[in-house]
């Protein structure tokens, strides 16, 4: 697989479906990045508060009005992704870095049962 230069960037939260499949292929990819939690809201000893920190870097990347996960960064191509459907950021992600790659049996299984 190709290797970015710069680290990827996917703001994600773990209840979602659409996340876990992205968070599946960087895996299979063997691709390094930083993963930013955005739930709506960010649990405290102190009970519940406001919206999570990186929720709101999202909304400034200027990706549109509504707010939706995934959302890939990729600072080596300039490329920005956001939508409530995951299947962009996947083919995405093969496409850049894992032309060459044959995804393990495992992963193929999981993408064709959707699971």
């Amino acid at each position: 697989c190709r290797r970015p230069e710069k680290l990827l960037t996917l703001y994600e939260y773990e209840g979602c479906p659409y996340c876990r499949k992205v968070r599946e292929a960087l895996s299979a990819l063997d691709l390094d990045a930083e993963i930013r939690p955005c739930p709506k809201e960010s649990l405290k000893p102190s009970g519940v508060t406001g919206a999570s920190r990186f929720r709101l870097e999202v909304t400034k990347l200027g990706l549109g009005l509504e707010l939706k996960f995934p959302v890939l960064v990729d600072e080596n191509t300039g490329v920005k992704i956001q939508m409530a459907e995951s299947e962009k950021i996947v083919s995405y992600l093969w496409k850049t870095y894992g032309a060459d790659a044959k995804p393990d049996l495992g992963y193929r299984l999981r993408r064709v049962l959707d699971f």
